[in-house]
């Protein structure tokens, strides 16, 4: 059991090397990395507190600040490395690029951003939402080997109620999804875009929906409802 946090927890993922620290973001203004394995105690005691993986020590956070921000946490105060200003509003998703040179984020303001995070500019901004985009996501394997190919696709999930897929070169919309009558909190993505995967998305109708990701290309999809609760009470 992990304890440490002081107000409810937003969001968690691992290291992605090799699996063996936990990062978790609160509502408590801070973000904190665990030991997964190895560790015989009961209560594990966090190793560093980011306050306000360009290597295993890094980690990236998102912030109702409007901030995206990189994080030394090796650094037995928890350094800020680089902060990350264009947002405006809310950042509600991160996520850092196979080769961990970049970063993209989903925002309250409607949009999704790529970061370089060595120069810490914007590369590329992706408009067309018409309500927050609660999570923005690589359309790429996670479990793949790291590479150094830049990414081609990203998939978003709004509040207005669709999942796009886009183009990240020419930050153009390749196909949009209206799959949900309620906002969409999340998605995620097994597979390659171009090579065939999944894409799953979750929202506040209660249901689950499922997407083979070689028909969101050519326009010839459907979704397929995966998990459906009738129960409309929150």
């Amino acid at each position: 059991c992990y304890q440490g946090h002081s107000r409810k927890v937003g969001g968690v993922a691992f290291s992605p090397a090799h699996g063996e620290f936990v990062a978790t973001a609160s509502h408590d203004r801070t973000a904190r990395v665990w030991p997964l394995l190895g560790s015989s105690a009961d209560s594990p005691s966090a190793l560093s507190v980011l306050r306000g993986n360009l290597e295993p020590s890094r980690a990236v956070t998102g912030s109702d600040d409007s901030t995206v921000i990189l994080w030394d946490w090796g650094a037995a105060s928890g350094q800020s490395v680089a902060q990350l200003r264009g947002h405006r509003s809310f950042v509600l998703s991160v996520q850092l690029t196979p080769d961990d040179t970049k970063v993209l984020s989903g925002s309250a303001d409607r949009t999704a951003k790529l970061w370089d995070l060595r120069s810490g500019r914007c590369v590329a901004t992706l408009r067309g939402h018409t309500g927050a985009v609660r999570q923005a996501v690589l359309a790429e394997d996670p479990l793949a080997a790291c590479t150094t190919a830049e990414p081609r696709r990203v998939v978003t999930a709004s509040e207005d109620g669709t999942v796009r897929v886009w183009d990240l070169r020419r930050g153009t919309t390749v196909r949009v999804l209206p799959c949900h009558t309620e906002w969409l909190f999340c998605c995620a993505v097994a597979g390659r875009a171009e090579e065939g995967g999944v894409l799953v998305s979750g929202t506040r109708d209660n249901a689950l929906r499922t997407w083979l990701l070689p028909l969101l290309e050519n326009g010839a999809g459907t979704a397929a409802v995966l998990w459906e609760d009738s129960d409309e009470s929150e």
